[in-house]
């Protein structure tokens, strides 16, 4: 199956892990795992699920394969980004869905200052003041 690659400005990226760990990720040779790690930047690829968004528009679910190891702690609602180069990854999943896969160099948390210069500091959610009558 064929896939389309799109290299993505990192600053443009925000992700939302769906969960806590992630995987070492390994070559697969004729349909079975080898024991030889893929390597992103001289370094061993690991893999987790994210919610991902380009520009701030969701983009739906995706595996995100980046040399980071460990995540760094994540709260409800911990925005990741990334750093370095990244590219999205398209192809088919079956005949009518699409799978999402993104490659970036590192994976870091834009709450604690790792994000891109500029980027703002997600602000906690605080619910509207309730007047009454």
């Amino acid at each position: 199956m064929a896939s389309l690659r799109i290299p993505v400005d990192a600053g443009r990226l925000a992700l939302i892990p769906t969960g806590q760990d992630t995987r070492e990720i390994f070559e697969y040779q004729d349909g079975k795992r080898t024991n030889k790690p893929i390597m992103v930047g001289g370094q061993p690829a690991y893999a987790f699920e994210a919610a991902v968004a380009l520009d701030g528009k969701g983009m739906g679910s995706a595996r995100v394969e980046s040399g980071t190891a460990t995540l760094p702690p994540l709260d409800f609602g911990t925005v990741l980004g990334v750093q370095g180069s990244a590219a999205l990854v398209v192809s088919p999943l079956d005949q009518f869905h699409l799978r999402l896969k993104l490659l970036a160099d590192r994976v870091v948390s834009r709450t604690s200052g790792g994000g891109q210069p500029g980027d703002a500091a997600p602000q906690p959610y605080r619910a509207p003041a309730v007047h009454k009558a």
